[in-house]
Formats: structure tokens, C-alpha cells, sequence
């Protein structure tokens, strides 16, 4: 069970229990008809959503990491290669700690688990540390080296 929103509720009023259920919806909604994409998609984290930009419009695909497929509902693409990360549940605890609105994960950007982790712990949230920290390191120190490292990632 995904922890953070994914296919099964961002699309369609009512919860969709099954890939089947989800590609009957698509066929009734998207806009354009439906088209095989032989693109790869790269799953990432906006708002709580697992998400994915639209390889061949930009638009916003929702994914469900039990559903072998996604489609574009702007342009009609359909994906069925999706890249999902290795380390998905422990990304979806490090996210679902957060408060909502501060959910989010960018991988083709560079960010990684332990970025996630070290970001939690400037937060606040309760999450264990990446590394164990030698007594007396000051956690402070720990933050700036934390910021000069992603300037102008963030």
C-alpha cells in the first residue's frame, strides 16, 4: 500500500481499484485518442503525488507503482516504461513524515535519499539520520554544510 497519493485517486472522482479500472477511465477521458509511447518515464514525488512528466507534451501523468502502465490525459500518450527508484518505500516513509505541502522528491534532479533524509532532519521530522553523528558535532554545522551542498538545488 503506497503511503503518499498515486494513480488510484488523482484520477476520476472515485477510487479505482484496479489497472483495468484505471485504463477504462483513461479511454473515456483523455483527450485525445490513446497512443503507445516507447519513451521511458522517470517517477517522481510533487505535493504527495507519485508523478511523472509527459515525454511528449509536458503535461502531468499520474503512477501507481502496481500499474505496469501510464498515460498523458492532455496528449493521449501511454507509457508502459516507467523508472521507478529502488529505494520506493523508504522514500515514502521519508516523504509521508512530512507535512503535507512539503512532499516532494525530484530524482532527475540530482536529489537522493540521503538529501531527503538530511532534509527531514533540518525539518525536524523524526527520521533516522543517514549517517551516525560523532558526539559533539553540532547539528547546526551539520545544516550549513547540508545548504552549501545543495545551493541552487533548492
Amino acid at each position: 500500500m503506497s503511503l503518499l497519493t498515486d494513480q488510484r485517486t488523482m484520477q476520476g472522482a472515485a477510487p479505482h481499484e484496479t489497472p483495468e479500472h484505471i485504463r477504462a477511465f483513461w479511454e473515456r477521458s483523455s483527450r485525445r485518442p490513446l497512443i503507445r509511447s516507447r519513451k521511458k518515464l522517470t517517477a517522481y514525488v510533487s505535493d504527495g503525488r507519485w508523478v511523472a512528466d509527459c515525454r511528449e507534451c509536458g503535461g502531468g501523468v499520474a503512477l501507481w507503482r502496481e500499474n505496469p502502465e501510464a498515460a498523458c490525459l492532455d496528449c493521449g500518450a501511454v507509457y508502459s516504461s516507467i523508472e521507478w527508484p529502488g529505494t520506493f518505500d523508504e522514500i515514502e516513509r521519508v516523504l509521508a513524515a512530512r507535512r503535507p505541502g512539503q512532499r516532494h522528491w525530484r530524482p532527475q534532479d540530482g536529489e537522493t535519499l540521503a538529501d531527503l533524509k538530511v532534509d527531514n532532519l533540518i525539518r525536524g521530522v523524526a527520521i533516522e539520520a543517514p549517517v551516525a553523528l560523532e558526539p559533539g558535532v553540532d547539528p547546526g554545522e551539520v545544516e550549513r554544510i547540508w545548504r552549501e551542498t545543495m545551493d541552487g538545488r533548492t
